[in-house]
């Protein structure tokens, strides 16, 4: 019985130690969003997301475009906050007042875009933030602009596999002519293949 008793206290002092932050209302920024100069609207797959200083391990806010249907191409990201008491330590999901948030808009699941950076200044306030990023590159060949060549930039291909008339009137068959060459053939599967897998980077 005294073995057991040692445990449990063992137990509930080691909970003490590692007890969260103390949840306090959220910080809710808004606004619009620009990727490369183009506007990002409620039916474009972008989620915006936040992280303390930028921690790719911290994620203190998410929102997918679209989710609120009433706030139009505007997102709504709340940020988590939380207040620490003696003995607490800061959670990965929650900001502290104080602390600089990055937003980022993530237009893949290959890329985040850094949009914008607010400092906590208070809990359970409404912020007006506009998110831009002036630019992003994409490696030739990622025909639907997800960040990544890959099997969907491969599939556009097959979809307008040799088609014969390709050029500005159709967006040279949405991209799959990628030489320019107004057919789509071996020479476009060769240029994917010679950038298979890469990804796109900020400048």
């Amino acid at each position: 019985m005294k073995t057991k008793m040692t445990v449990l206290l063992i137990v509930l002092m080691n909970t003490t130690l590692v007890q969260a932050g103390i949840p306090i209302p959220d910080l809710t920024l808004y606004g619009e969003v620009t990727v490369g100069g183009e506007p990002i609207g409620a039916h474009d797959d972008v989620s915006i997301i936040a992280r303390v200083n930028g921690d790719p391990d911290s994620l203190v806010g998410a929102y997918r475009m679209g989710d609120i249907p009433s706030a139009g191409d505007n997102y709504v990201l709340r940020i988590r906050l939380e207040s620490l008491a003696d003995g607490s330590s800061q959670s990965a999901n929650a900001a502290l007042i104080g602390q600089m948030v990055h937003v980022f808009a993530k237009i893949s699941n290959y890329l985040e875009v850094p949009a914008g950076s607010v400092t906590v200044q208070e809990s359970g306030a409404a912020q007006y933030l506009d998110l831009h990023n002036g630019s992003i590159i994409y490696p030739n060949g990622d025909l639907n602009a997800d960040g990544i060549v890959n099997f969907m930039d491969f599939a556009r291909v097959g979809k307008f596999w040799n088609r014969k008339d390709c050029g500005t009137a159709n967006d040279w068959c949405d991209g799959a002519d990628i030489t320019h060459s107004t057919d789509v053939d071996l020479l476009d599967v060769s240029e994917l293949a010679d950038t298979w897998l890469d990804k796109a980077s900020i400048p």
